[in-house]
């Protein structure tokens, strides 16, 4: 409130043989003349039969566990997708040995990343999705079926061996502390998500939290951003260099995330994980005219 910040500072646990005298944590109250948001954005999952197996997550986080802390989540993993960030995650596991199976619910992409996935071989199916997931205290199949053109039923269904699913339904911007400073969100239908509108602080959101979800673009917007607020503070006209990035090109995502159930099945299909709130209670509060669903 007012641009008054609370911020915790870890200033032991990082340490290897820290003083005994040094505090574990700091916690500072700020008031900051202009702020900046730069929160970055959460992966979203994808819906299907019995999502709540252990060993199905998210994309990211499984890229993130081999590229920071050296660990494979599986030896037969199955990447599920709508878009082009889950291949970083597929090609991640090619690097380090591993033969993924990346279900895809579009019909193809010509994007740089899934060129380089071809190029290493590795086996993408098009037009496919995870129907359900099988296995006692963790996943160790998954019945993949290839995708009616309308994404209504399924033409054929295959099981396929796995040990884990990692899935990604694109990415939507973290626009909580904006919206908590009171920033009234607009819904961006090229992105699919909510992201922040007019700010009602000194604040401002940059990068993937402002559904800008390129490298380059949210290096520049959060240079500029900086350099701006920097000479409307300081007065002093000192821009740095922008950094410049290799980056992959992405295509677009597909607009679909909730998997059909297969003719007389009835798969529990989790949206919220937390409250145990399936598509199927979503269904049902439409029905009853319900809208405010959350």
């Amino acid at each position: 409130d007012h641009n008054m910040m609370v911020m915790f500072e870890r200033t032991k646990d990082h340490i290897e043989n820290p003083s005994k005298f040094t505090p574990r944590q700091k916690l500072w109250y700020i008031r900051a003349k202009e702020v900046v948001v730069s929160t970055g954005s959460i992966e979203r999952p994808l819906v299907f039969g019995n999502n709540d197996r252990p060993g199905i997550m998210l994309a990211s986080a499984a890229k993130e566990y081999m590229k920071v802390y050296g660990v494979l989540v599986g030896r037969k993993p199955i990447i599920f997708t709508n878009n082009d960030s889950a291949y970083d995650t597929a090609i991640e596991f090619k690097r380090n040995g591993i033969d993924p199976l990346v279900v895809d619910v579009r019909s193809n992409s010509e994007s740089s990343v899934v060129k380089e996935a071809k190029n290493l071989n590795i086996n993408i199916k098009f037009s496919h999705g995870v129907v359900n997931s099988k296995g006692y205290l963790r996943v160790n199949s998954a019945t993949v079926g290839k995708l009616s053109g309308d994404k209504s039923y399924y033409e054929s269904l295959k099981k396929v061996s796995c040990d884990c699913i990692c899935v990604s339904g694109n990415w939507t911007p973290t626009v909580h502390l904006a919206s908590q400073s009171g920033n009234k969100l607009k819904f961006d239908e090229k992105t699919d998500a909510f992201v922040p509108s007019q700010s009602r602080q000194n604040e401002t959101s940059v990068g993937s939290a402002n559904g800008t979800f390129t490298l380059k673009q949210s290096l520049s917007d959060g240079f500029n951003k900086g350099y701006e607020l920097s000479n409307k503070i300081t007065g002093k006209n000192s821009k740095s260099t922008t950094p410049t990035s290799n980056e992959k090109k992405y295509g677009q995502h597909d607009k679909f995330w909730c998997m059909p159930l297969p003719k007389n099945k009835h798969y529990k299909r989790f949206v919220d994980f937390q409250n145990d709130v399936a598509v199927s209670d979503i269904e049902l509060a439409v029905r009853e005219g319900f809208r405010s669903i959350e």
